[in-house]
């Protein structure tokens, strides 16, 4: 390729379409490598959200298996049946200070 007067191209023209053909290729990489690193933080952030819903179904599931143990015990206990609902009331009064939730006694 002549370049010069004679050719009709401009020496600066020339050299200006030279240097953005040679940063291409870097920008090309930079915009891969950005969609990359965007692609890691979704993921990471999917893994992060996974592990919160994880975790927090798993002290739920913990929560509901205490109170239902509760329940379960002051269900079993003989002085419901023995008719001692004064000892059983005391007994019961433990579950609202574990719980934090009032607990109702309903013979059906």
């Amino acid at each position: 390729m002549n370049i010069g007067p004679t050719s009709g191209v401009p020496m600066a023209h020339y050299l200006r379409r030279l240097v953005w053909l040679s940063l291409l290729p870097l920008l090309l990489l930079t915009l891969l490598l950005a969609a990359d690193t965007l692609r890691r933080l979704r993921a990471a952030d999917d893994r992060t959200g996974t592990l919160l819903a994880t975790q927090l179904a798993n002290q739920v599931d913990e929560m509901l298996r205490q109170r239902t143990l509760g329940l379960e015990v002051l269900a079993a206990s003989p002085l419901l049946d023995e008719q001692r609902l004064a000892v059983f009331h005391r007994r019961a009064q433990i579950f609202p200070r574990r719980f934090g939730t009032q607990l109702l006694l309903v013979d059906a």
